[in-house]
């Protein structure tokens, strides 16, 4: 009796462990999927591409981890065809965070933000179309996040082609 009481909690603890591991990666999964169509949703807003640009007293240029671009402004609450706002999709690498930051045209609706669109970054890579990247319309974007999980590394990499739905 006693040899099938320990299997029986054996199994039991088992299945506990076993599941509380498959629920963290899902909510790393889930994570990683927000943050994916997050960064997809911004770089399709973009109009143009930007060598670089100073938001809040840094400049950013656009690169292998950050992307300068224009969105259409907000202008009466309606995008507008000739006014843009600046917006700056960076990674931060030490706090391995995927940043974004908006500078909008003085006559934009839209105000200045900064927001953390994740967070659990492990690395972030932009391509782009042309050597040029302010001739490029698509921008390409390899993001890995990642947790640990129950002390083992737990690693979600996507890669995403987002065409700037916006670009003149």
């Amino acid at each position: 009796m006693t040899i099938i009481i320990l299997v029986v909690v054996n199994i039991f603890v088992g299945t506990i462990h076993f599941n509380r591991d498959e629920q963290s990666r899902i909510d790393v999964g889930d994570a990683a999927s927000r943050t994916f169509s997050t960064l997809d949703e911004s770089l399709r807003q973009g109009k143009s591409i930007l060598t670089s640009s100073a938001i809040n007293g840094t400049t950013y240029t656009t690169g292998d981890q950050t992307v300068v671009l224009t969105w259409p402004s907000l202008v009466a609450g309606s995008p507008s065809a000739s006014v843009t706002d600046t917006v700056v999709i960076t990674y931060n690498a030490a706090q391995q965070r995927l940043v974004q930051y908006i500078s909008p045209d003085a006559t934009s609706s839209r105000g200045p933000s900064t927001a953390i669109l994740t967070t659990n970054v492990t690395d972030l890579y932009f391509r782009y179309t042309s050597d040029n990247p302010t001739a490029s319309t698509t921008v390409a974007a390899t993001i890995v996040t990642g947790a640990t999980v129950n002390g083992q590394p737990f690693k979600q990499t996507a890669i995403l082609n987002a065409t700037l739905r916006n670009h003149s």
